[in-house]
């Protein structure tokens, strides 16, 4: 996009390829090229609700074709019972929405006519899975499975879509009855769910992606076997391969995301607990490389990984050396790091990448537990002091 003005013009974009039209041969120009510094703005989204344990958390987020906003996020006010709630960003500015009455640990996605699905939990007693898609000004439900009982916080949930839209979920829970981290997965076919189950898997943080085929990729932390895996779905049964070292004791949830690209190759980034370092991995065909996104005490439980239009890897993490979110993007020379927010946060952030570029960090308010996005523009290129002769 261009920009003239009197005697400034502004490119915006990273790539800038400049005519100089309508000035004539004898033009004279002092041409000054410098790049603009991005700036971060924040909105508050969700003021916290009234209660003990004000917070609005969990947010999982997304972008649309137009360039707007959403937010699927769980509003609590006793950490345990919550309402789901979901918010999207128009010309009038946020617009805020309950989903449903004790609904939890929600993922967001958009299908191709930017239609919002949730997949959430449901806090009751047996703990229920449910599907949710907005149909015009209302919520269609379905349920995915029951009897999960989770107990606490050991729950874990991600969604993709089909290119048709069908809904596909990843999820992993700590059950009471059954005192492990359990790995489930299952896919909408028709009106019925089915669910392709893991031989004897363990996992916490599972993220789920769709490659051009339409197989499922998993990733998850294996706190059996201490180590990053990466399960690939074939007809009968689950490939898996380990990326990361198994050198992590205990049971402890890292940050950790995946996504596919348009070349099927995978993208994966996690927390290394041991060495406090923050890994990019990138897989093609069947070899993982790794590389240091940021060195030592930036590790965080809270990661998100998202791709641009271009294939670059961007990433919204919390170090817990100072709880600030951070925005990471992959450029040609390296990783460039900005603290998108100098305001502490915790639980979960979400992370949303739109088709100009610009990026949209979800996080929530640690003093106050507000819901709050800190946006920032597509990087910009000026060129100052274009004289008429």
């Amino acid at each position: 996009m261009m920009l003239k003005a009197d005697r400034l013009i502004v490119v915006v974009g990273v790539g800038v390829c400049l005519a100089l039209i309508g000035f004539g041969s004898s033009a004279r120009a002092n041409v000054q090229v410098a790049a603009v510094p991005p700036t971060w703005s924040h909105t508050r989204i969700d003021p916290a609700p009234n209660g003990l344990h004000p917070l609005n958390q969990y947010p999982s987020a997304a972008s649309d074709a137009q360039g707007g906003w959403h937010v699927a996020y769980m509003s609590s006010t006793d950490l345990i019972i919550g309402n789901l709630r979901y918010a999207s960003s128009g010309p009038m500015g946020w617009v805020t929405d309950t989903v449903a009455p004790g609904g939890a640990f929600a993922s967001l996605a958009l299908d191709d006519a930017d239609r919002p699905h949730i997949a959430h939990l449901q806090i009751d007693a047996g703990g229920t899975l449910w599907s949710t898609e907005r149909t015009g000004a209302s919520w269609q439900t379905q349920t995915i499975t029951t009897g999960l009982n989770v107990a606490g916080s050991g729950f874990d949930l991600d969604l993709a879509l089909e290119p048709s839209g069908s809904p596909r979920v990843a999820y992993t829970y700590y059950s009471a009855a059954r005192p492990q981290y359990s790995l489930g997965y299952a896919e909408e076919q028709g009106a019925n769910w089915v669910f392709q189950p893991f031989d004897a898997a363990t996992g916490r943080d599972v993220n789920l992606a769709l490659d051009q085929d339409v197989h499922a990729q998993l990733a998850f932390w294996d706190p059996d076997q201490h180590q990053v895996t990466v399960a690939s779905a074939n007809a009968t049964a689950w490939d898996a391969a380990t990326v990361g070292p198994a050198d992590s004791p205990g049971y402890f949830q890292i940050g950790l995301d995946l996504a596919s690209d348009a070349s099927d190759e995978l993208h994966l980034a996690y927390s290394d607990e041991m060495s406090g370092q923050l890994i990019y991995a990138t897989r093609s065909g069947s070899a993982w490389v790794t590389e240091t996104v940021a060195a030592a005490n930036t590790f965080a439980f809270d990661l998100v990984l998202r791709l641009d239009d271009a294939g670059r890897p961007h990433l919204a993490y919390r170090p817990v050396s100072d709880s600030l979110p951070r925005h990471a993007v992959r450029s040609a020379t390296g990783w460039v790091i900005e603290v998108a927010s100098e305001t502490p946060a915790r639980s979960r952030l979400g992370l949303a990448v739109d088709g100009l570029n610009r990026v949209a960090v979800f996080y929530t308010e640690a003093a106050t537990g507000a819901l709050w996005v800190a946006t920032r523009q597509a990087d910009q290129v000026y060129l100052a002091a274009l004289h008429r002769p």
